[in-house]
């Protein structure tokens, strides 16, 4: 048993090596209600690089394949300082939520537009029934943003540089201009008003991702992939502990 956690722990060390050499890492927490510590409520951290695609047929600016890792780091808080521990210096991009923990470290952040997306589908569902308002319009305009993404899938980094800029940055510029003319309109306690002020706060990590080619619009396939992996029970349960996490809807 001691021989096999060793070689474990030289394979992760390696494998986190690896990761942190990558230009970009996704990264998030979610708690793990504990059974058998002394504190009731821990933390499951996930660090990430690669593509959704198991094939990872993606290349980067060099034509080179970006490796497939996910690794999990258990922690008994959800302090930043957990994530500047495991990140040890890195400073290429980090794509996570909005959780100000993340910006002790001195990478450079991006946002995920699924965290954001998931604002507009509470804001949606506090409509009244069969009602379409404001937050329809945003979805809808998000979607087209995906559609981009769909379709670019399997280009290189360069490719989809030039596509994002051409089409995606236009309707960026649309949705900025649709959020700032709506967020004095719309009361700030609503469903609706917590959505437009939080991308409002988060825009310039959400549209970070037309910098790079390699970056992601958003990595919410990954984490549930990966979750599932490591917790195969419908709830995520084990003996150990029940995972959830909010973005996964």
């Amino acid at each position: 048993m001691i021989k096999s956690q060793l070689a474990l722990q030289i394979l992760y060390e390696r494998l986190r090596e690896i990761l942190l050499q990558q230009a970009v890492i996704q990264a998030d927490e979610t708690t793990l209600n504990v059974l058998k510590e002394e504190k009731t409520t821990c933390y499951m951290w996930l660090y990430c690089c690669g593509t959704d695609s198991p094939n990872n047929k993606v290349l980067d600016a060099e034509d080179l394949s970006m490796p497939n890792i996910v690794l999990y780091d258990y922690q008994a808080s959800r302090s930043g300082q957990c994530a500047v521990d495991f990140l040890a210096g890195y400073s290429g991009y980090l794509q996570v939520d909005g959780y100000q923990g993340y910006a002790k470290t001195p990478a450079t952040l991006v946002a995920c537009m699924a965290h954001m997306r998931r604002k507009f589908v509470e804001a949606q569902t506090a409509q009244a029934k069969g009602k379409t308002g404001k937050a329809n319009w945003a979805l809808n305009h998000i979607q087209k943003l995906y559609r981009i993404e769909t379709r670019i899938r399997d280009l290189s980094a360069p490719e989809k540089y030039r596509i994002r800029q051409q089409e995606a940055l236009p309707l960026l510029v649309a949705l900025k201009d649709w959020l700032d003319k709506s967020v004095d309109n719309i009361p700030q306690q609503t469903t609706l008003g917590k959505a437009i002020g939080y991308t409002l706060r988060q825009w310039p990590k959400l549209i970070r991702y037309l910098d790079d080619g390699k970056l992601s619009i958003g990595r919410v396939g990954m984490w549930r992939s990966s979750l599932k992996t490591l917790f195969p029970h419908p709830a995520h349960q084990t003996g150990r502990a029940l995972l959830t996490h909010p973005a996964f809807v």
